[in-house]
C-alpha cells in the first residue's frame, strides 16, 4: 500500500503508522522482519513530504528529537532514478527514504494519550 494509503488505513482503524521513538520501539518493529516472510520493507509515519531533507513523524516531531535513529548507509539520498524519496520506510537494519507511491507494506500502532 503507498504511504498515503498506508496513513489513512491506520487511522480508520484508530491507529497511526508506527513511529519507533527509542532502540527498544525500534527493535520490537524489526523483529516483525523475522517473523514474516517475503517482508523487506514497511511503511512507518515519518516523511519530508512537506520541507526537503527535514523529516516529522506524524505527530510533528522532528526527526532530530528522535531518541534513535538509525539510516542506512547513504541514506536519505532522496533518489530513486529521479523520483523523489519523502517518506520513510524500515527495514530490518535501518532506514531509507522510499518513494511515497510505491507499494509496501505498513505498520500501524494505536496513537500515544
Amino acid at each position: 500500500m503507498t504511504w498515503p494509503a498506508a496513513k489513512k488505513t491506520c487511522e480508520d482503524e484508530g491507529a497511526q503508522l508506527a513511529v519507533p521513538p527509542d532502540q527498544y520501539a525500534f527493535n520490537g518493529l524489526r523483529r516483525i522482519f523475522s517473523s514474516v516472510q517475503g517482508i523487506w520493507y514497511a511503511n512507518i509515519g515519518v516523511t519530508d513530504q512537506v520541507s526537503e531533507g527535514i523529516f516529522l513523524d506524524i505527530y510533528g516531531r522532528h526527526q532530530r528529537d528522535m531518541e534513535y535513529r538509525v539510516w542506512n548507509p547513504g541514506e536519505p539520498n532522496n533518489y530513486d532514478g529521479g523520483n523523489p524519496e519523502n517518506c520513510l520506510a524500515l527495514s530490518c537494519r535501518s532506514f531509507y527514504d522510499m518513494r511515497c507511491d510505491l507499494e509496501l507494506p505498513f505498520i500501524c500502532e494505536i496513537a500515544p494519550m
